[in-house]
Formats: structure tokens, C-alpha cells, sequence
């Protein structure tokens, strides 16, 4: 997450980096605001990890909480979700009404068709659809 940081520092344009704030960043998050547009850049807790469904509940509802009185007209929200959307499980839905409650949309319309990977390693071959990226909805995609 850190390295979010940093590109969007280098990256943003002069005449934005006086409206660029830090919001929040914790261990599994990072808020940064630019100008009317949140990003939020996620690492959630992996299979592996003991009580993982609470602590991917309560990393949603610690975002919510330190965006709610935020002025901002768009939010573009992802990272490693570690969920895959095609087994039906409770993350999925904590997640697709953490969503609904800000306005965004999943973009897995944007991934090739052939090849529905967000994780890849070409030396191996292994790939995951565990990485997920949403946007406000008023975002054209």
C-alpha cells in the first residue's frame, strides 16, 4: 500500500497535489483524496487468517466510517479483495453491499474474456480473479 502512496505522489499533477490528502491509512487500507475523487486501496485478510470474516467486516465498516464526511463527488475503490465472486459466500455479499451503500460497480466487464485473471505468474502459470477494482457509478467504464 505503501507503494500506492508513493506513485500517486509522483504521479499527480502539480496543480493537484495541494488538494491531495491523506485520509486514513491503516494496515489493511489506504485513503487518499485528490481533488473530488477517493481512492481506496485495499489488502484484505486471505483464507488463511484467523477470524478473517470479522476483520473483513470491520475493514469495510473502518472505511465507511472514515469517508462518511468526506466531500466527494467519485470514489474508485480495489485491491487484493481475496475473495472470488463466482463461489457465493458472506464476504462476497458483505462486499457487493459495502458497494451498493457507496454507489460503485465491480468493472470484471473489462477483463479480457479470454482471460479472466487479475493475479498472474507467468513463470508458473497460476492465476486468481482475487484482485477487484469498483468504481462510482457516475464513472464512465
Amino acid at each position: 500500500m505503501v507503494g500506492l502512496l508513493v506513485a500517486l505522489q509522483l504521479y499527480i499533477q502539480k496543480c493537484l497535489a495541494a488538494k491531495t490528502i491523506l485520509v486514513k491509512k491503516e494496515s489493511r487500507y489506504i485513503v487518499i483524496q485528490v481533488g473530488q475523487i477517493v481512492f481506496i486501496n485495499v489488502y484484505m485478510p486471505s483464507a488463511s487468517t484467523s477470524c478473517r470474516e470479522e476483520e473483513f467486516i470491520d475493514c469495510l465498516a473502518s472505511i465507511t466510517n472514515d469517508i462518511v464526511d468526506l466531500q466527494y463527488s467519485d470514489i474508485i475503490f480495489g485491491g487484493d479483495l481475496n475473495v472470488d465472486f463466482a463461489l457465493s459466500c458472506n464476504l462476497c455479499s458483505n462486499l457487493q453491499h459495502f458497494d451498493e451503500e457507496l454507489g460503485l460497480k465491480f468493472v470484471f466487464d473489462k477483463l479480457p474474456h479470454d482471460s479472466m485473471a487479475t493475479f498472474r505468474v507467468e513463470l508458473t502459470g497460476a492465476t486468481s480473479l482475487l484482485d477487484h477494482f469498483a468504481v462510482s457509478h457516475c464513472i464512465p467504464t
